[in-house]
């Protein structure tokens, strides 16, 4: 009856368009490329429901089949245990979820509507009771569904998100925990590391609207926090009606399950995701090139696998006909197929790896020395290769932003051309799964040059971040790579000085008392007592402070490994010049009667040529 309907936020307009949907079919229109959303959203809604769903279908599956896996996974969609796990069940059940999300929106729509034309008749007529046309409507559309749709038309979801953006975004509850060994540590603390997971959070397009705490000294095995604080993170995802739980670390599959169970009870509509997934998550979203869009599939493929139990419900041991016992499990037919599709990408990427090593022959015989921007995410690696070099790169405020490394080349002080490359930022606990993933990326800058480490100096996390950076480029085999440490953001932590100075009425305060440790000069001072100054310059990329400094430092580093060549050039070998400015540094040039004296910096394949043709 009319008092078991569910009202839920409209989602489409009367002539079919979205504009704005139900939080479940926003997530899956989220998950879903454009083109094929637009395709879905073009199926005519007038065919039989049978050759809807077929049709649906094609468009879901032009996604890929391990595409359609991670999806379906996300959302939770099962397959009949009367079925096979493949591309074809998968998109057919995909394809009913996206029908019932669809007629479940269009009821509601005309719901809504039935209300506001109800409101105007009553302000109209004085309150009068009468059914209004859209109520007649809305009964009708009701009652034309077949009982299948009735039920899936009244699934109760969560109220239309509110906030002062354009488009809504998730609500998330971040849920951390102190243990024994973090405390030990000395480095992110739990505020500190829940502030950067917010941040995270944020790139990924969420809204943190409550974080939970719990101080252990071990993780508990079966929920990570302990039953008691569980039922608490359950209750706020209650309260504030949040489409995502984050925790701060990676849980495993045992303990994603358990968690998972306690919000399916009390809270449906959260989903659970940790750290390492959040991190997926964005470099899925950020993700352009086909190299990188590969990496960052089989780093999924690789969390997922071992977590295959806790996504599918419906998995079995598949029946041998009459014969008794049971056959294999339908877990390890998954695994297998998952397996074969890392096995594809590993290819692929190996493809990858070998054009790269082509190309780096080739800058190596061309003596073009490359120099690789490497440091935490957000330090202002792209906007400091913006600055030299006009690249047009995304600069926003957000962790990860740039995915894809891109490389210039830019011409420092005495002429020499440099190959300029800016890598993925790092970030604390940065998942293996990525780290193995983007091995052919992070190669770059193992057999770079030189490495300029760039340090965001503001941050109070300055010193820490600087540690993080360093042990990925131990563990990647880049540690014995010449560095110099960019410390970057001067502009801030001097203003930060200024303004704290001027705060003071008697500058013997102001000067003998030390920042705090949310001070933007707390992290540059932490910082500069850890490095080596005769390795470390001091820049502000958004200023244009320092940035010659480094750049002679850069050429000194350089130098270094190149040869010092004097001596007079026969104008017969003139064009030998050109090598010389665009391989090496050319430092001084005179025409003379006998030749061309030079004096030059160059690599060893140009000195041997050098050496033979000059007087």
């Amino acid at each position: 009856g009319e008092a078991s309907r569910v009202r839920v936020g409209a989602t489409t307009t009367p002539s079919g368009s979205s504009s704005s949907s139900s939080p479940a079919l926003a997530n899956m229109r989220r998950r879903l490329p454009e083109s094929v959303v637009r395709e879905l959203e073009e199926v005519d809604a007038e065919l039989p429901k049978r050759q809807r769903i077929q049709r649906l279908g094609a468009a879901m599956k032009k996604i890929g089949e391990t595409q359609l896996l991670l999806v379906a996974a996300e959302l939770q969609i099962r397959v009949p245990r009367s079925q096979a796990v493949s591309a074809d069940s998968i998109s057919k059940a995909m394809a009913k979820k996206w029908l019932a999300l669809v007629k479940e929106d269009e009821y509601h729509n005309a719901q809504k509507r039935a209300e506001i034309d109800g409101d105007a008749a009553n302000e109209g007529e004085g309150g009068g009771g009468a059914s209004t046309q859209a109520e007649l409507d809305a009964d009708a559309f009701f009652d034309n569904l077949s009982l299948e749709d009735k039920l899936e038309a009244l699934i109760e979801t969560s109220p239309e998100t509110s906030n002062d953006d354009d488009l809504p975004k998730e609500r998330a509850i971040l849920v951390g925990l102190e243990t024994r060994a973090r405390r030990l540590a000395g480095s992110y603390d739990l505020d500190d590391s829940l502030q950067e997971l917010e941040r995270l959070s944020e790139s990924a397009g969420l809204r943190v609207v409550a974080q939970a705490t719990q101080k252990l000294s071990t993780p508990d095995q079966a929920t990570y926090i302990g039953e008691g604080k569980l039922q608490e993170v359950v209750d706020l995802a209650r309260k504030y009606e949040a489409e995502t739980v984050i925790f701060d670390d990676e849980l495993s599959p045992s303990q994603l399950r358990n968690v998972e169970r306690a919000l399916a009870k009390e809270a449906p509509l959260a989903r659970l995701c940790d750290r390492t997934a959040l991190i997926l998550d964005i470099f899925d979203q950020r993700a352009t090139t086909q190299e990188a869009k590969l990496q960052v599939r089989l780093a999924q493929l690789e969390y997922q696998l071992p977590r295959l139990t806790k996504m599918w419900t419906h998995l079995e041991r598949q029946a041998g006909g009459m014969v008794k016992g049971m056959g294999e499990k339908q877990i390890e037919v998954d695994k297998r197929i998952i397996r074969k599709k890392m096995g594809k990408i590993k290819s692929a990427l190996e493809t990858v790896r070998e054009k790269r090593l082509l190309y780096r022959s080739r800058r190596v015989k061309r003596q073009v020395p490359v120099v690789a921007l490497v440091g935490y995410s957000n330090a202002g690696k792209s906007t400091l290769l913006n600055a030299l070099s006009r690249a047009n790169v995304s600069a926003k405020d957000n962790l990860f932003e740039t995915l894809d490394p891109v490389t210039r080349k830019i011409t420092l002080p005495h002429g020499q051309q440099v190959l300029l490359t800016d890598t993925v930022g790092f970030v604390q606990r940065l998942p293996p799964q990525l780290i193995a993933a983007f091995q052919a990326t992070l190669e770059e800058i193992k057999y770079a040059d030189l490495i300029l480490h760039v340090v965001d100096v503001s941050s109070p996390m300055a010193k820490e971040q600087w540690r993080v950076t360093s042990s990925v480029l131990e563990k990647i085999g880049a540690k014995g790579v010449p560095t110099l440490t960019v410390c970057n953001k001067m502009d801030a932590v001097a203003a930060a000085e200024a303004a704290a100075a001027d705060e003071g009425d008697d500058g013997e305060k102001a000067e003998s008392t030390p920042p705090s440790d949310d001070h933007p000069a707390a992290g540059a001072q932490r910082l500069r007592s850890q490095l080596d100054t005769k390795h470390t310059v001091g820049i502000s990329a958004i200023t244009g402070e320092g940035m010659r400094d480094m750049l002679a430092r850069v050429q000194d580093l350089l130098g270094k490994k190149m040869h010092k060549v004097e001596g007079i050039l026969p104008y017969t070998h003139a064009n030998v010049l050109n090598s010389i400015r665009t391989q090496g540094a050319l430092r001084e040039v005179e025409y003379t009667n006998d030749g061309i004296r030079i004096l030059a910096e160059v690599g060893d394949d140009l000195e041997a040529v050098l050496r033979d043709c000059m007087i």
